[in-house]
């Protein structure tokens, strides 16, 4: 009989539940229950229904379905309909969600949402006061702080926008809702890169990550001179035979080139290059680098590196270098750590890594003659800047993966030219060894940046992919290149 009445309490409820709570934070709480589903509110401001349960599983679906969503931070619980939404589209996520209202706590509790929540850690308390205090980084940080009349008073504060900015991990998202309080939007992106800021009906919504994953414009961290502003480094990417000449145009090297009767410079950067009129009649090409307007004069041209993705990671001495590469990096430069005795770095010369290099699996022939002749060629250009390293085996010597990188002093930089890896040398994680001795010797030479090069994007051959990812997992700084521009002069 006790569970008959148990279960036409519950079936009532799911049919029609009114709880009435008065808040001292909040103001007067209620919340109703209609066939199953809730509705919040607080004086005239809804604070879950239907119509946000739609809006944010539209909101979600703006991260990209591959995105890696473990920790979720939730700033502002409501009746925890978030939390669902969460659940169904990150099923192994785990969520800390923060309020500061006892009666969104104690509703929360009555309906049975920390119950059915297992993964879901509840924290009593004023953000300003919790966040701060926070000491692990989120993949996904959700903003949903209100008041009974809008978007809570300490979203208009930078210092405490500044603070949840920080807790957002590298490869993080940001979701913020201000309903219609869109000037909110403008401040948070102070200090995260806006990937997209829309309207959903009545409310204001803005997705956010840390500079560095890949979005056009985003500005370039202080002192980074791309390689391709020197115009020997330009001249030494030429591996054919057409012959290039030094162009200076004010301070800015560059180089240009004949093919038959017509003419060709190049630049890259974001200053738009001065280009007095006058023979000889040339064909003017110019990358810039988080430029986005296209001056008059100007057109739009698919050149080597337009919409292309490229990558670097900035150095500082005063930090352990690996505390940002990805969980797996750091997993497996330990694992190296233990093993490096039995199969120590050297340095080769050329001639050395071009034949263990030969051997390296599923890389086309094409791409190994190209390799071979882009070290001969920066080889003749750099002489000892061009720094070649071995993952050996102790006892017999044997090359069982193998790094090249140019250093280049004048900008602070050294630029990954190639890498392979034999199956022993995989086993043994060389791959990231040979990394972490180019980020060791890097710092001892007080240079600034590492440049990984180019990354695989969709359109590029599927083969590249799995060395893109390898390198992404070393706290690089992504910079996605604007259109390229053409002119003639």
């Amino acid at each position: 009989m006790a569970n008959v009445l148990a279960y036409l309490r519950r079936l009532t409820r799911w049919i029609y539940w009114r709880i009435d709570i008065a808040s001292p934070r909040s103001g007067p709480l209620r919340a109703i229950c209609c066939l199953g589903r809730w509705e919040v509110t607080t004086g005239d401001l809804s604070q879950a229904g239907d119509y946000l349960r739609h809006m944010w599983r539209a909101a979600l679906r703006q991260i990209p379905k591959d995105a890696r969503i473990r920790k979720v931070l939730l700033l502002g619980l409501a009746i925890g309909d978030l939390v669902e939404i969460l659940g169904q589209r990150y099923p192994a996520c785990r969520i800390l969600a923060v309020d500061y209202d006892p009666a969104v706590a104690d509703l929360a509790e009555r309906i049975g949402l920390f119950r059915k929540n297992p993964k879901l850690r509840f924290l009593l308390g004023d953000a300003r006061d919790v966040v701060p205090r926070l000491q692990e980084k989120f993949d996904l940080v959700l903003v949903d702080i209100f008041s009974n009349t809008g978007p809570a008073a300490i979203l208009e504060q930078e210092d405490f926008l500044k603070q949840i900015s920080q807790t957002v991990s590298p490869r993080g998202w940001l979701l913020f809702n201000v309903y219609q309080r869109a000037e909110l939007l403008a401040l948070m992106g102070k200090f995260l890169s806006a990937w997209r800021i829309w309207l959903f009906r009545h409310n204001h919504l803005g997705l956010y990550r840390p500079p560095g994953n890949g979005l056009i414009g985003e500005p370039l961290p202080q002192g980074f001179v791309h390689p391709r502003q020197l115009g020997a480094y330009l001249a030494s990417e030429n591996e054919t035979n057409i012959r290039t000449y030094p162009v200076q145009n004010g301070s800015r090297e560059s180089i240009g080139w004949r093919h038959g009767p017509f003419r060709f410079e190049e630049y890259v950067g974001d200053e738009k290059p001065e280009l007095p009129p006058g023979p000889p009649h040339r064909a003017v090409l110019w990358q810039p680098l988080a430029r986005k307007d296209r001056p008059r004069g100007w057109f739009p041209l698919h050149g080597p590196l337009s919409e292309r993705l490229g990558g670097f990671a900035e150095l500082s001495a005063d930090q352990d270098y690996w505390q940002r590469w990805t969980e797996h990096a750091q997993r497996h430069r330990r694992r190296w750590l233990l093993e490096r005795r039995r199969y120590p770095i050297v340095g080769l010369e050329p001639e050395q890594f071009v034949s263990a290099f030969q051997k390296a699996p599923r890389l086309p022939q094409d791409q190994k003659k190209k390799i071979t002749r882009r070290l001969a060629v920066r080889g003749r250009y750099f002489g000892e800047n061009l720094k070649i390293w071995g993952a050996t085996v102790a006892d017999t010597g044997e090359v069982i993966g193998g790094l090249a990188v140019v250093d280049l002093p004048e900008i602070s930089q050294s630029v990954h030219l190639a890498a392979f890896l034999l199956p022993e040398g995989n086993a043994c994680s060389a791959g990231i060894g040979l990394i972490d001795h180019w980020y060791d010797a890097s710092i001892k030479r007080g240079l600034r940046f590492l440049n990984f090069g180019l990354f695989w994007v969709p359109g590029e051959p599927r083969e590249w992919q799995g060395f893109s990812r390898f390198k992404s997992q070393f706290g690089v700084h992504f910079l996605r290149y604007p259109r390229g521009l053409w002119r003639i002069v």
